[in-house]
């Protein structure tokens, strides 16, 4: 109950701050899906020269005209021509548009030491860098879940927050290990499980734990949705492994990927470099348009996140005649030699939840 009243916070108490008035924002009709799209080269630098002609677009494997293109190519890019048409003009280059920024403090998959950690790095950022995006905080707890901060650009009120929270040293969770559990019994090396007393209550104890992860990034997607726009969401964790005790937890992590790309949120996954197959690096962060940023230097790590489509671009297409609520795949492909694009993967042409 308290995860769901905390996640409800996102918008019924923090509310969505309006963008700035003196941003240009680009008005388009409801039909018009759009795509935020980054490109990087071999070396992972982002590339800012493209133009409308180097991409193509598929929908459900039917390639779509591009009636919107607009590229991002650095902080401070000149503003708009005057009496441009938003739906058919190619815009070299467009101003950053108003953005939102959730950023996720995962208490639930992360001990009580790395939680003193993300606070200090956490309070390095907000104390000089100044990120575009409104910016709120999220505490994913077992015990107590709910919004820190509603979206704002005052960083001495976030920072005077951060500084204040409860880092609940009594909360017994950490990050759920791979494969799972320890003990007598426990994962054969072909992936069976052999059951323990032991190892029957830590299983229980860790999937608990990965499905309600899923769950609340799924309830979070559920509100994003409500907010206009292109959504970063930064996931401070430890991470939570796909695979349990030798269970396949992808049937609770389906349905959050799928809201959090209907609802245009990208996720990036802070944290410590790991070994194995995570849940967090391999599907949220890849499939939505985000990335896995696995390094212990978190303050970096979310400049990155919040710097990330500075440089960038936005397709647009017009939905199919036709064209039915339900998951709809999304394909975009560059001319460029080398060149990995980030995207959300898929749209809902009726973006409610129901």
């Amino acid at each position: 109950m308290m995860l769901l009243r905390g996640i409800a916070l996102l918008l019924a108490v923090g509310g969505v701050a309006p963008p700035p008035q003196d941003e240009v924002v680009i008005r388009t009709t409801t039909s018009l899906v759009e795509v935020r799209v980054v490109v990087e080269d071999k070396d992972q630098n982002p590339i800012a020269n493209l133009e409308r002609s180097n991409f193509e677009i598929l929908d459900n494997s039917q390639p779509r005209p591009i009636r919107l293109f607009a590229a991002y190519r650095g902080p401070n890019p000149p503003p708009l021509k005057s009496g441009a048409d938003a739906e058919d003009a190619s815009t070299s280059t467009s101003p950053t548009p108003s953005e939102y920024a959730l950023i996720v403090l995962d208490w639930m998959n992360t001990d009580y030491e790395g939680r003193v950690r993300v606070q200090e790095e956490l309070l390095k950022l907000l104390a000089d860098f100044e990120p575009r995006q409104w910016l709120g905080i999220y505490v994913l707890s077992k015990v107590k879940s709910g919004m820190l901060s509603e979206f704002t650009h005052d960083r001495n009120l976030l920072s005077f927050l951060v500084r204040g929270m409860s880092l609940d040293p009594g909360e017994m969770t950490g990050r759920v290990r791979r494969g799972g559990l320890g003990g007598p019994g426990g994962p054969r090396r072909d992936g069976t499980f052999v059951s323990s007393p032991a190892n029957d209550l830590a299983f229980f104890q860790a999937s608990h734990q990965t499905v309600d992860t899923t769950l609340a990034l799924e309830m979070i997607a559920e509100h994003m949705v409500k907010i206009p726009g292109r959504k970063t969401l930064i996931w401070i964790s430890d991470g939570t492994p796909l695979v349990v005790g030798g269970s396949y937890f992808s049937a609770y992590s389906e349905p959050a990927i799928h809201k959090l790309n209907i609802s245009d949120t990208a996720v990036y996954v802070m944290g410590p470099p790991q070994k194995g197959h995570d849940l967090s690096k391999d599907e949220f962060s890849r499939r939505t348009g985000g990335a896995y940023i696995h390094s212990n230097e978190v303050e970096k790590s979310m400049r990155k996140a919040l710097e990330d489509t500075e440089i960038s671009y936005t397709l647009g297409f017009h939905l199919p005649e036709g064209a039915k609520p339900g998951l709809h795949g999304i394909v975009v492909k560059v001319n460029v030699p080398h060149g990995k694009l980030r995207y959300r993967e898929s749209y809902d042409p009726y973006p409610a939840f129901h």
